[in-house]
């Protein structure tokens, strides 16, 4: 069996990676961003180009849209 040497990471996977400080923390800024959309829009009940005009997106972002912007059940806040 194959001994695993588990190292216990910070609050900011992205610079575990390695990334930069400014790079890691607009990194998870970004990310952190990202996954309040995601519930914010799951639990509005909007449609997707609904969600984009109320947030103001412009057209090509909104044409961006995709459906795996979905968020999967198990996913937590």
């Amino acid at each position: 069996m194959t001994d695993l040497k588990i190292t216990k990471g910070s609050a900011n996977v992205f610079a575990d990676l390695g990334f930069g400080p400014p790079e890691s923390q607009n990194l998870l800024l970004r990310s952190q961003t990202m996954i309040a959309l995601v519930h914010w829009f799951n639990a509005s009940g909007l449609t997707q180009a609904a969600a984009a005009k109320t947030l103001g997106a412009t057209p090509l972002r909104r044409k961006m849209c995709s459906p795996a912007l979905k968020a999967s059940p198990s996913s937590k806040p």
